[in-house]
């Protein structure tokens, strides 16, 4: 019984710490070392270029009000 109660944890433990190992590998491969957590008020405040764009970006802002 005492085996039982260090083992389950223990592996469960192991087990998530996997997984949190591969979601970052995969996160790193999939977007870069370089990638910023917070958007900058630059990127925030960017001008639609193409007509595609600025009907793209009335399109969200008509879902955000």
């Amino acid at each position: 019984m005492d085996f039982k109660n260090w083992l389950v944890p223990s592996v469960t433990f192991a087990l998530f710490l996997y997984t949190m190992l591969f979601i970052v590998v995969y996160a790193i491969k999939v977007g870069g070392p370089n990638i910023n957590f917070f958007i900058d008020e630059d990127a925030r405040l960017h001008r639609p270029q193409t007509e595609t764009e600025k009907m793209l970006h009335d399109i969200s802002k008509n879902f955000s009000r």
